[in-house]
Parts: C-alpha cells; sequence; structure tokens
C-alpha cells in the first residue's frame, strides 16, 4: 500500500451505529495487507455498541477500548459480560485493553485475560468481584483501576512495573517487585510494609502529614520523582517536615496545607502549588549550595525576595503570579540564579521593553502570559517571537517591543522588520 506516513488507525462506532460482524469480516483482507506492509501501525477499536454476537479474535488490533453501557431503567440492556469478555473473543495481537462500565462489571473467576500474551497494558473499572492476577497475561506492564473499582486484588503478575490505583482500596494489594511507578490516590502507610527496589516514580493523591514517615530510603532506595497532590487538614501547625523523604529524590511536585521546613537535599526540580495554603516561603527553604535546577511556584501570592530564588536555578516557573517581580534584587546573576528560562503567566502592567533590559544575558527563552510574548534571544538585542497567530511570529528586536504593546501597533509591519 502506498501509503508511507500512516502511523495510526483508529475506528470507532456507537449504539446507533455499531460495526457488525459483517464490516470486519469484510474488513479483514485490508487490514492484513496494511499490517504486513506497515508492521509498526497501531490499530484501535473505540467499541460503544453492545459487543454481544461478534468475534474480532482474527482482526490485527492493537488496541481495544470497550463501554458497556447500560440503561438503568430497562432490563433488556443488562448484558453478561462474561459471556462476552473471553479470549476468544479478543485479537491475540492486543497489546492495549480498556474496558468501561457505567455500572458494576460482574467480571468473575471464569473470565480468564491470560491468553492476551502481548497484552501489556489494562484498565479495568468497577467491577464488583476481586481481580486475580492468576487471570491476567504474564505480559502485563501496566495496570490502571479505576476510582470506582473497590474490590481485593491478588497476585499480579511479576512483571507489573506500573501500577494506578484511583481508589482507597490500597492497603491490601501487594506490589510486584519489578514496580516502577505507582499511583494512590490516599494514604502511603501500606509502603513501609515492603522494599521496592525499582520504583522511581511515586503520585500520591490526598495524604495525612504521617504518610510522610513512610517515604524514606529504607523502602524506597531508588525513587527519583515524587507527586504530593494534597495532604488532609490537620490540627498540627509546625511546619512540614521533608526531611526523611529518599535522597535519591531529583523531581518534587508537591501540594502542601501549610509551611515546609525545608526541601530535600539533591532535588533538581520543585514545583509547589499554593492552592491549599497561601504561605511565605522561609528564609531557609533552600540548602547552599542549593541542588535545585527548575522551581516552579503555582499561585504564589507574596512578592519574591532576593534569595528566595536559588542561584543555581537554571528554568523558573511562576503561574498564577500577581505580584511585582523586582528582577534587580531576585533575578541578579551577580548574587542570585543565572536563568536561562522564565515563564511568568499572570503578569499585569509590565514594560516589557524595560523588563527585557533588565533580564539578565544569560536569559535564552521568556514567556509572558499565555499567548501574549514567547521570545527566544538570539542576541543582546535581537529575538525570535514565536505568536499563536503564526503570521506574527518572527524576529523582532527590542525597538521593536516597544511598539507590540501601543496603540499603534500593527504585527504585519514590525514583524521580520
Amino acid at each position: 500500500m502506498n501509503v508511507p506516513l500512516i502511523k495510526r488507525l483508529t475506528f470507532a462506532d456507537s449504539l446507533e451505529s455499531p460495526l457488525h460482524q459483517t464490516f470486519w469480516d469484510g474488513a479483514l483482507p485490508f487490514l492484513n495487507k496494511l499490517r504486513a506492509s506497515h508492521p509498526n501501525i497501531v490499530i484501535s477499536y473505540v467499541m460503544l455498541s453492545t459487543p454481544q454476537q461478534r468475534s474480532l479474535c482474527h482482526v490485527p488490533l492493537n488496541g481495544l477500548s470497550i463501554y458497556f453501557n447500560q440503561d438503568e431503567d430497562s432490563a433488556e440492556d443488562i448484558i453478561d459480560i462474561n459471556s462476552v469478555v473471553g479470549t476468544s473473543f479478543f485479537p491475540k495481537t492486543l497489546d492495549t485493553l480498556l474496558l468501561y462500565s457505567d455500572y458494576a462489571m460482574p467480571l468473575d473467576n471464569s473470565t480468564d485475560l491470560s491468553g492476551l500474551t502481548h497484552l501489556t497494558t489494562l484498565f479495568l473499572s468497577n467491577m464488583c468481584h476481586p481481580l486475580n492476577g492468576d487471570r491476567l497475561p504474564r505480559s502485563l506492564t501496566g495496570l490502571e483501576l479505576s476510582s470506582n473499582f473497590d474490590q481485593p486484588v491478588t497476585n499480579l503478575p511479576s512483571a507489573l512495573t506500573d501500577l494506578t490505583v484511583y481508589s482507597s482500596q490500597t492497603s491490601s494489594i501487594v506490589h510486584p517487585p519489578a514496580l516502577k511507578y505507582l499511583y494512590q490516590c490516599t494514604t502511603a502507610s501500606n509502603l513501609s510494609q515492603h522494599l521496592y527496589h525499582s520504583l522511581t516514580e511515586l503520585v500520591l493523591g490526598l495524604i495525612g502529614e504521617g504518610d510522610l514517615s513512610h517515604i524514606t530510603s529504607d523502602n524506597l532506595p531508588v525513587l527519583k520523582k515524587l507527586t504530593c497532590q494534597g495532604f488532609t487538614m490537620m490540627m498540627n501547625l509546625d511546619p512540614l517536615d521533608l526531611s526523611t523523604l529518599p535522597t535519591s529524590l531529583k523531581w518534587l511536585n508537591i501540594t502542601p496545607n501549610k509551611p515546609i521546613e525545608s526541601v530535600p537535599c539533591g532535588v533538581e526540580s520543585l514545583r509547589i502549588s499554593f492552592t491549599q495554603s497561601n504561605f511565605q516561603l522561609p528564609d531557609n527553604l533552600f540548602q547552599q549550595p542549593s541542588s535545585i535546577r527548575k522551581l516552579q511556584l503555582f499561585g504564589y501570592e507574596h512578592p519574591l525576595r532576593a534569595g528566595e530564588v536559588p542561584a543555581s536555578t537554571k528554568v523558573l516557573k511562576l503561574v498564577t503570579y500577581y505580584q511585582r517581580l523586582d528582577v534587580a534584587r531576585v533575578l541578579n546573576p551577580q548574587t542570585g540564579p543565572q536563568l536561562t528560562k522564565l515563564k511568568w503567566e499572570g503578569y499585569e502592567d509590565v514594560d516589557v521593553h524595560n523588563f527585557l533590559m533588565e533580564l539578565p544575558e544569560s536569559l535564552i527563552s521568556l514567556e509572558l502570559g499565555t499567548k501574549m510574548m514567547n521570545l527566544r534571544r538570539v542576541s543582546n538585542s535581537l529575538f525570535f517571537h514565536t505568536d499563536y497567530i503564526f503570521t506574527r511570529s518572527g524576529f523582532i528586536t527590542l525597538d521593536t517591543v516597544k511598539y507590540m504593546h501601543s496603540p499603534r501597533y500593527c504585527p504585519a509591519r514590525y514583524i521580520n522588520q
């Protein structure tokens, strides 16, 4: 087939217009020929119609998403999922399978997916029976369980590397030793029960302050990335202690509900969201010399002071930051950071020309607002401006910047001149 650039092909139907068995039987020669000429193509099917009386076992699909919809007022729409979801229904070529349901799916121990030997990613929602990992393929490396999944999980495949659990039923799950990525929406208390030799990324939802004591180098010796999306309200007003976090940590994303006492030594990328607590950054937050290379502050409501941006910082991102930014004090390359990139969303009443004049020459990339200004430095006075309207993109000088926010500004006149 003379379509060399094709990389993905996706089919989708609906309850009103299902893709019947006759469609797939007729499409099979075409799909087999396409697969033979493009062995790396990804062929997927999003099934919104009732999957009864169909078999896809011979269709060369990579991905399959099934949405089990049901009208709660109509008993005729109830689907016996176990009669549909069997290995005789699924293509042997599947590497990704997603099973969605608006109601409790009665997947029981008779449902065996272990024959799908190419399957690597599985998503399950709303099951009303325990999940036995012995019925899952040994090839599975990624498993995602939805927020309404509240059943016990046992015998997960030893090859599993990515596990996402959106429900609160996490304490009973025995994690495989090869796990590299773990998402839990609540509590980290179960983590101290095991030693994770391979876990490099941990994402936690709403947790308590005491859960941090279970995230240490003793049980997570190679953890590189940690996200804490929020903390439950606590009466203890002492600053949040992060000193027990693993020394291997390089990337920290945290939404604290009270001031932070210090940042773990070795963290190179730090993101702090101030949606739960509007505290001011303490003077001694960063150890000296600091290892911070990228600092992101979301919703910070205090003017940045000298020393609050570590001298080691190369990338600074300020989102919904409406305070004045004193470049001479905060971003002075002689006493502060030598930034290469600054992104500032939320600025108001800024004289962009004077602002550029104050910025250190080490700054290569500057983004102001979401669409207003995106500059990349070419020389001390020449920049390349990228605009969301393509025709406004082009080279500009410092003198041109003066006109870009004035009533006389005409993009067609000043860009590329």
